[in-house]
């Protein structure tokens, strides 16, 4: 992949984003700085976690800004749901917006799996090629 906007967990991360300022548009005037600022600065973070995290080399790296992009998942879904218990938003768009929220986390989940799992293979290969890149923080290794 040349880019973080061809990730999957990207694309519906951003499309959660596009929902939640949507549905903000339309909270009091008076939540402006509460759980309107809140909610959509927890979910816009989870978009800019994924793509930093994709624009990272090392593994720990890119895991730290996946598990980032989760934590703000988890946090605007628990925005999410006060937002729909004080009736900011319906309740059946509330689910909709929880349902694809777990979506992204599913996603979320995945990248996390997957660069553990590309970081075992590499260390089963080519112990010296790890070390490596820990220490020069690229992807590839020469001798």
């Amino acid at each position: 992949m040349e880019s973080f906007q061809q990730l999957y967990a990207w694309q519906e991360a951003h499309k959660l984003s596009i929902q939640v300022y949507s549905v903000t548009k339309k909270f009091p005037p008076s939540e402006r700085f509460g759980v309107t600022g809140q909610l959509r600065r927890s979910i816009i973070s989870v978009e800019g976690n994924i793509a930093e995290g994709f624009g990272r080399y090392n593994f720990r790296d890119k895991n730290r800004f996946y598990y980032q992009a989760r934590a703000s998942l988890i946090e605007g879904i628990d925005y999410i749901l006060l937002a729909t218990d004080l009736s900011f938003i319906d309740r059946m768009i509330g689910n909709e917006l929880i349902k694809q929220a777990e979506k992204v986390n599913a996603l979320i989940n995945g990248l996390i799996s997957s660069v553990k799992i590309e970081n075992k293979y590499r260390n089963e290969i080519s112990p010296p090629a790890v070390d490596a890149l820990h220490h020069y923080g690229t992807r590839e290794y020469r001798e």
